[in-house]
């Protein structure tokens, strides 16, 4: 019991984070299906600065995660992928929009991989980490239409990930007001390290 109490502490306090990655999906999301006419070109790319700046909230995330614990290194991790898979969007400009639509897929299905195995771990300590499993598993639905079908994907690329991003950025929004502690408790919270 005292551990689950422990790891909900540790979770409410990178609330945040969880608020910022959940705007923007929903600002690059409604962007995205607001704004039909522009190229997939245009919208990988911004799919690429999305990547990267979910990726480095993941890694601030996971600082608030316990010394040495797996959901830490896997908040880590998952980060370090979206950065990755962000610069390369960027670096390998050059790239088909076929590659790109399977580079998409990777990072959906490393996304599907660790918010699942998180949300595993989460579960006792928050009710409300089914979100980050809803979620994952959303991630690997896209991840594996982009996969089998790259050429018609790339077709309607524009609505696949604005709507993955909205719908996703929504749950995280949602997620954030959970996981955001009482006012009274972040009042205790600040006293008892007043008295320390």
């Amino acid at each position: 019991m005292e551990l689950e109490i422990r790891d909900a502490d540790e979770l409410s306090r990178g609330w945040w984070t969880f608020l910022i990655r959940g705007a923007v999906g929903v600002l690059f999301g409604a962007l995205t299906l607001l704004a039909p006419g522009v190229s997939a070109f245009v919208l990988v790319l911004g799919w690429g600065a999305l990547a990267m700046m979910e990726g480095a909230m993941l890694l601030t995330s996971s600082f608030f995660e316990a010394s040495g614990s797996m959901s830490r290194w896997l908040m880590g991790l998952h980060g370090l992928v979206g950065i990755a898979a962000g610069i390369a969007t960027f670096v390998w400009t050059d790239l088909t929009i076929i590659a790109l639509v399977y580079l998409m897929s990777a990072w959906l299905a490393a996304t599907a991989l660790f918010e699942t195995i998180v949300a595993m771990r989460w579960r006792r300590a928050i009710p409300s980490a089914w979100v980050l499993a809803a979620r994952g598993l959303l991630a690997l639905a896209l991840a594996a239409v982009l996969a089998f079908f790259p050429v018609e994907s790339a077709i309607v690329l524009v609505l696949w990930v604005g709507a993955f991003a909205l719908v996703s950025g929504v749950g995280l929004i949602a997620l954030s007001f959970w996981l955001r502690p009482p006012r009274t408790s972040r009042h205790q919270h600040n006293a008892a390290h007043a008295h320390v």
